[in-house]
């Protein structure tokens, strides 16, 4: 017996409305962000990109990201980067970030086109920011290379985790 047309929508209506909650149901939004461009695509040793963000919300939950635009310029497989996030109090904490840039065999591993790639990599997971006011985050590069070719952009990306 064939199914009424009325119910077979109201089926396919629901069956799709499943597929988009399972893709975009538990994805981060946006909270705050900010990008520094590298003017000449080399970033040398001593340059810091300090990102400023004033945070107001200290009880939801958020995840950390970096965001890395390189060129096909860029020489290695993969970038080392020190990054301090000072508090509005003054204190400090300090990380060591490793990111995979390329894939063994040399294919890049971010998303893009024309020669640029972008990657989006998660530095901090289901963290609270203690204190409300203003956030210093203080990114550099900790490659031996003093001028460090074909890294065009750094990025910090605070999302809400749902």
């Amino acid at each position: 017996m064939q199914k009424p047309l009325k119910t077979m929508i109201q089926s396919r209506s629901l069956a799709v409305s499943v597929i988009m909650m399972a893709l975009f149901g538990c994805s981060n939004s946006l909270y705050q962000a900010g990008k520094k461009d590298i003017q000449s695509g080399e970033w040398e040793a001593e340059d810091v990109v300090v990102i400023d963000m004033a945070i107001q919300d200290t009880s939801s939950t958020f995840d950390y990201y970096i965001d890395l635009r390189n060129s096909n310029e860029y020489p290695y497989q993969n970038i080392y980067l020190f990054i301090d996030l000072v508090f509005p109090n003054g204190r400090k904490m300090v990380d060591t970030l490793s990111v995979d840039l390329a894939y063994p065999d040399g294919r890049w591993i971010g998303k893009g086109a024309g020669g640029y790639y972008d990657c989006h990599i998660l530095f901090k997971h289901r963290k609270k920011f203690p204190l409300p006011g203003d956030y210093r985050f203080k990114i550099r590069h900790a490659m031996r290379d003093v001028e460090l070719k074909g890294i065009q952009s750094v990025g910090v990306e605070v999302a809400y985790v749902e």
